[in-house]
């Protein structure tokens, strides 16, 4: 049990910057001390309004296997290197972090929406999910040893840990007539809520994750979208949400998604 859990834990914890581990210790952790609770959603309210206001590019660009991808923004060298030096540390963030929010509340902050002081739409934070899953799949796309965290051998493991944290029952689906094989699982945390992602390799081109978290009760019908260059589909129904994420065609991800909703 986690007794000594400073502002960089918790501010690593936000970030999803922990392991399976630690992030089970500071959630037994967040459970049992209340302050701990208000920081991490101060943290999570001044990380989003970062990466508002500093909307750069956070990752380099992605290898030619992905041919779909638009070619990102390229910063300054000068630039680049003042904030990733600016970011590598939990203090440098918030305290950046808190100076927007500062400046939002005397009203000189531009919002995308034109509207200074609404809070982001439902619609808004679905959007910013499913851009923060694209982007941490084009990340992990490009491991080949580290591809998942739990490798698809541990396969009961899996559908016991991720089932466990998205307070369901899990079966990985299969997916072998849609040419894609199990290679294994990890975990994200968005937004402070678990997000299971199942990953499946094929024969040519990029894997391929499945995604499963928490959604509102509301049925909303499957539907692609293109995030950062790659076709993002997804769906929600009996309070989850479902997202199919990969670098192939709208009717691919369909097909996928077809087969996971008859499995799940």
């Amino acid at each position: 049990m986690v007794t000594n859990v400073d502002d960089a834990l918790l501010a690593a914890y936000v970030d999803g910057e922990l392991c399976s581990e630690q992030l089970e210790e500071v959630e037994q952790f967040l459970g049992m001390n209340e302050e701990a609770r208000r920081k991490v959603t101060r943290f999570r309210e001044m990380t989003a309004l970062l990466r508002t206001t500093c909307a750069e590019q956070r990752f380099l660009p992605p290898p030619p296997a992905f041919m779909a991808l638009a070619a990102p923004r390229k910063p300054t060298q000068a630039k680049s290197q003042w904030l990733r030096h600016t970011l590598a540390k939990p203090w440098m963030r918030m305290a950046l972090a808190a100076s927007l929010l500062l400046l939002a509340f005397t009203g000189g902050l531009y919002m995308p929406n034109g509207k200074p002081g609404q809070p982001p739409s439902l619609t808004d934070a679905r959007t910013e999910m499913l851009n923060e899953i694209a982007e941490y799949h084009i990340v992990y796309a490009r491991e080949t040893e580290h591809l998942v965290e739990v490798p698809a051998e541990r396969k009961s493991h899996i559908e016991e840990w991720l089932g466990a944290r998205l307070k369901r029952e899990i079966d990985i689906p299969d997916l072998m007539r849609q040419g894609l094989e199990f290679a294994g699982a990890r975990m994200l945390v968005l937004e402070g809520n678990p997000v299971a992602q199942l990953i499946y390799t094929r024969e040519s081109g990029a894997p391929i994750g499945l995604c499963i978290t928490f959604g509102e009760m509301d049925y909303r019908p499957f539907a692609v979208e293109k995030h950062h260059g790659i076709n993002v589909g997804h769906w929600t129904e009996n309070g989850y949400t479902y997202v199919i994420v990969g670098a192939m065609p709208k009717d691919g991800i369909w097909h996928i998604a077809t087969a996971v909703d008859v499995q799940l």
